[in-house]
Order: structure tokens, then C-alpha cells, then sequence
């Protein structure tokens, strides 16, 4: 830590904020790794950039073409909501749970992927 602090020059708050965010990442990427498998993909798509947006509209059985869509600025955050509705969905039918998704991310995918979640498995 110290080797950290004197290297790069951060102050302690600065080390606290980073070590923060990257374990934000790596939570974020084991949730998401979650979420594919029991969507019936691979957990390792979790992890490749633009792939992973395709395989989320997999899970959320849209169209392809929603993919392309959540792609072009302003458009894809409403797509991308409108993805992590359909996906809620499918994994429980209560709009609660999308809210709690949305609105309170980072703490509802512990509760929703870990605990209470069984996917629909009706393709």
C-alpha cells in the first residue's frame, strides 16, 4: 500500500476511492457472470465488450436487432432499461424487482442473482 501511495502520489481517500471502484468492477462482473448462466449462456460472455450486450438481449428474448439499438447515444439507455425490464421479467414476473434493479443496482443484484432468482426456462 505504501509502495502504491508513494508511486503514484495518492492520498489515502484517493487509494480508498480506487480499491472502491475496482471492487465495484470485479462484483458487478461476478453478479453479471450470474446472470448469464442461470439466463442458460456461458458466464465467460459476461466479459467481452459490445458481445455481452448482445448476449443480455438473449437473455431478455428480444430481437438481434435490440443489440444495435442500445448502440447508438440517448437511444440505447432507454433500450437498456427497457432490456433489464424484460430480463426482470423473465426471471420473476414483478415489476418490484425492476424498480429495485434500476433504482438500487449494485445492492438488488446480490438479493436477485443469489438468493431468490430461478430462471424461466420456457424458449
Amino acid at each position: 500500500m505504501n509502495y502504491i501511495n508513494t508511486y503514484l502520489n495518492l492520498s489515502s481517500k484517493e487509494v480508498a476511492l480506487v480499491l472502491f471502484l475496482v471492487s465495484n468492477i470485479v462484483l458487478f462482473a461476478v453478479f453479471f457472470w450470474k446472470v448469464f448462466q442461470k439466463g442458460g449462456l456461458a458466464g465467460w460472455k459476461c466479459l467481452v465488450p459490445f458481445y455481452n450486450l448482445y448476449c443480455l438481449t438473449v437473455i431478455a428474448r428480444l430481437p438481434w436487432w435490440y443489440f444495435l439499438l442500445m448502440l447508438i447515444p440517448w437511444v440505447g439507455g432507454f433500450i437498456f432499461i427497457y432490456v433489464y425490464y424484460k430480463i426482470t421479467q423473465n426471471f420473476w414476473k414483478v415489476i418490484v424487482f425492476f424498480l429495485c434493479f434500476f433504482f438500487l443496482c449494485f445492492f438488488f443484484l446480490k438479493f436477485i442473482f443469489f438468493i431468490v432468482m430461478f430462471f424461466l426456462t420456457s424458449y
